[in-house]
């Protein structure tokens, strides 16, 4: 039980963390955004999920 809500936790922790480093990397999201938009809005996906 402890094992999983810990892997749990490290999941979220992660996602969170991803969300966290596309925000400190805006501008070069929106360069991504011109040149390779379906990436973009897949990592946008990702993080309103």
């Amino acid at each position: 039980m402890f094992k999983f809500n810990h892997t749990l936790i490290v999941k979220i922790h992660l996602e969170n963390l991803l969300c966290l480093v596309i925000i400190i990397l805006s501008k070069a999201m929106v360069q991504i955004a011109v040149t390779e938009p379906r990436q973009y809005t897949q990592l946008q996906k990702m993080c309103n999920r």
